[in-house]
This record gives C-alpha cells, sequence and structure tokens, in this order.
C-alpha cells in the first residue's frame, strides 16, 4: 500500500511539481515524464532476470530504495539536471520493484487463486491511504515535503519487503535445482 501509494502520487503530483517548483515548460515536464517511462521499460528485463536469479523480496526492496531516492531528489530539484536523473532513478526503482513484487505474488498463485486480485486491492487502498494525507500536506509542506514524506512511504515499503518472511515457495526450488 505505501509503494503503490507512492507512486500513484508522484505520477500525478510530478507534472505539476516541475511547473511550479522548478518552471519548467509543458515540453520539458514531457520529457520528465518520458524519460522516467523510459527508463522503466529499458530496465524491465534486467529486472525480471534480477528478480529469477535472487530472492525477489531483496529486488522488489532494492526497488523501493530507489525510488524513495528518486522522491528524495525530487525534493531536493531545483534545476531539471536533477530532476531528469530523479526520474531515471525512479524508472529504474519502480521497475525492480513491481516486476519482483508481481513475480512474487504470480508464484503464489498455486496456493492462492487471489493473489493478483489482493495485490490490486491493496494498490488501489494504498493510493487512498497516501493520496489523501498528500492534498492535506502539501499545503503546509509544499511539494518539496509531499515529495520527502512520499520517500518516507517507500522506506517503510522496503523494510516491509526486507522483513516479510521467507517461504520455500517455487522460486526457490527453482533456484536449487539450477545451481
Amino acid at each position: 500500500m505505501f509503494l503503490s501509494g507512492a507512486g500513484e502520487v508522484v505520477d500525478f503530483m510530478l507534472p505539476l511539481f516541475a511547473a511550479a517548483s522548478i518552471g519548467l515548460t509543458p515540453a520539458q515536464i514531457g520529457v520528465l515524464l518520458a524519460v522516467e517511462l523510459a527508463v522503466s521499460l529499458a530496465v524491465r528485463p534486467a529486472a525480471g532476470s534480477l528478480a529469477d536469479r535472487f530472492e525477489r523480496r531483496s529486488v522488489a526492496a532494492l526497488g523501493a530504495l530507489l525510488y524513495a531516492a528518486a522522491c528524495l531528489g525530487y525534493a531536493c530539484a531545483a534545476d531539471p539536471a536533477l530532476a531528469y536523473a530523479a526520474a531515471a532513478v525512479g524508472g529504474a526503482g519502480g521497475a525492480l520493484l513491481w516486476v519482483a513484487l508481481r513475480a512474487i505474488v504470480g508464484e503464489r498463485l498455486g496456493e492462492d487463486s487471489g493473489a493478483f486480485a489482493a495485490l490490486v486491492s491493496a494498490e488501489e487502498t494504498g493510493s487512498w491511504v497516501v493520496f489523501v494525507p498528500v492534498f492535506l500536506l502539501i499545503g503546509p509542506v509544499g511539494y518539496q515535503g509531499v515529495f520527502a514524506a512520499l520517500a518516507v512511504c517507500c522506506l517503510v515499503g522496503a523494510v516491509i519487503m526486507l522483513t516479510a518472511p521467507r517461504g520455500a515457495g517455487p522460486h526457490a526450488l527453482r533456484l536449487r535445482r539450477i545451481r
């Protein structure tokens, strides 16, 4: 919930922040969004490979940490260059996070046919659990404060991923056979 909510808010708020705080033109805002999406698309094959080779919760946590770094980058961005760098980091983090997280859910389908429905439900709940406080915070703390709070949400998500119980699911069995 923390991670999907943060992602939803960033996607919604980033163009507004870029225009209001950094003074980007509409074309530059388009490039900013394109950088995040292009990096995310380019990193997805590597994210899938990492999710197949390493513990998926750790890969997802790394993605969440990168997404937190991107949020902090946006919070500190005073010029387009830093915003573009944050977008690239966010794109890579999002790819690692969501590919690994969906792989975790996919490996549970044998024991829980509703695993994907539960993920979508958590994503939607997260959107509102994070979205509503953001609109209450934006006035008093501004965009920078909101992005810093979103970074904290991502850090909480990373901790949850890192401390989640590790099971001997199909992924773990497959890795043992490969070795």
